[in-house]
């Protein structure tokens, strides 16, 4: 088991200070997509509408340090 840390950046970054224990990075791309899923449902995505994506992350260290893992970044456009 590591310590991953998830971070978000959706018009205000989160950084992780604690970190998730998983066992390995199949688990670490599962609660990524869950995190990212979670963000779309509770209405996160209205940056991404505004043409500011959002991101998910997650390194191996703390508060965004350290080496990115895997990542989701989503972004949308409106067109009239």
């Amino acid at each position: 088991m590591s310590l991953y840390y998830f971070h978000t950046a959706d018009g205000i970054k989160t950084l992780d200070p604690t970190g998730t224990d998983l066992p390995d990075l199949a688990s670490v791309h599962i609660e990524l997509v869950h995190i990212a899923r979670e963000l779309l449902n509770l209405g996160h995505s209205r940056q991404a509408w505004k043409g500011e994506p959002w991101k998910v992350w997650t390194t191996d260290q703390p508060n965004g340090a350290g080496r990115t893992i895997a990542s989701i970044e989503i972004s949308a456009s409106w067109k009239d």
